[in-house]
């Protein structure tokens, strides 16, 4: 078998998103054959099967993360002829958008199976506080102090994890909500990440809206599964800044609600957590199989 990885707009050693790319398809590839030939390149070469993680031309579409924010929409992945999701709640998704569902795989989310495979012990004094990228309406700079306060009160730990787009170093951000009490997160991965590791998020929602313009989720992204997060509260959401600390408080004692487990039985179901690379790895090989 012969595979091509497209790593296309993110090349650079240095880019955030190159290692998280990197550690996407690393739990895919364990499970190829010493005999199978794996290359990484961004323009596409005859003989192999392409598997791109950007909006490009290719066999099969990975979305980089598991967030959705209308970026994994069915016109946004026209180029490729099989696009792999997480869990069933996207192949509802997309054939609702018009996309035939011989197309869609569903393999769980892989960059996930090295903590699913580990027994990892939480520190339950860290507080993570995962937001969004910038470039994202959702981004909440200003909640900083107020979130370090919060943790200064309640004698826990403040951690902050940039996005892969503003560049990484030290721990992945998987590796540290793994060991987190909670999560503080807005619209990005981290959010689905947590509560598929079960922990907690808490989601500010008076923060988002105080920024340099009031943000309606619902309308910035219609039809995403954020949209029905802010607009089911599904986690534990502030509505306003003197509830924080409570609500952090009241996150790590509850842990992930029902609502938030249950909504992640369709993003991304409890039986392919910890074997999605095998999953993938397989699927991978029987459309190469097809190509021939």
């Amino acid at each position: 078998m012969k595979i091509q990885f497209l790593f296309v707009g993110h090349k650079e050693e240095s880019s955030g998103y190159h290692n998280i790319f990197h550690a996407h398809v690393a739990p895919i590839i364990k499970h190829f054959l010493p005999s199978d030939e794996v290359i990484f390149y961004p323009e596409i070469r005859d003989g192999y099967t392409t598997i791109t993680l950007g909006r490009a031309v290719a066999d099969i579409f990975i979305h980089h993360g598991i967030s959705d924010k209308n970026w994994r929409d069915a016109k946004n992945m026209d180029g490729a002829k099989y696009v792999f999701v997480p869990g069933p709640a996207w192949v509802e998704k997309l054939t609702g958008q018009g996309m035939d569902e011989k197309r869609i795989r569903i393999v769980g989310y892989p960059l996930l199976d090295p903590i699913f495979e580990r027994s990892i012990p939480g520190d339950s004094n860290i507080v993570l506080w995962a937001p969004t990228h910038a470039n994202s309406p959702t981004t909440y700079p200003h909640l900083r102090d107020p979130l370090m306060e919060s943790c200064k009160k309640l004698g826990l730990e403040f951690i902050e994890s940039p996005h892969p787009h503003h560049g990484v170093s030290g721990d992945s951000t998987q590796e540290i909500i793994a060991r987190s009490a909670v999560v503080v997160a807005d619209s990005g991965s981290s959010i689905y990440e947590a509560w598929a590791m079960g922990v907690p998020v808490v989601i500010p929602d008076y923060a988002i809206k105080r920024g340099m313009k009031d943000i309606d989720v619902a309308k910035e992204w219609p039809g995403s599964f954020e949209s029905i997060i802010y607009s089911e509260k599904i986690g534990h959401h502030v509505y306003r800044e003197e509830d924080l600390t409570a609500t952090i408080q009241l996150a790590i004692s509850e842990g992930v609600t029902q609502k938030a487990r249950d909504f992640m039985d369709g993003i991304f179901p409890v039986n392919l957590r910890g074997n999605s690379g095998l999953l993938a790895a397989n699927t991978i090989r029987e459309i190469a199989e097809d190509r021939k």
